[in-house]
């Protein structure tokens, strides 16, 4: 998958966020 090759957290977050994929509940959000 895409997120296989990332090791940056925090790229995880944007890419996913750009896939729309939510892996956090809206709480962890804050």
């Amino acid at each position: 998958g895409k997120l296989d090759n990332l090791s940056d957290p925090a790229e995880v977050v944007k890419v996913s966020a750009a896939h729309e994929v939510d892996f956090l509940p809206p709480e962890a959000n804050d």
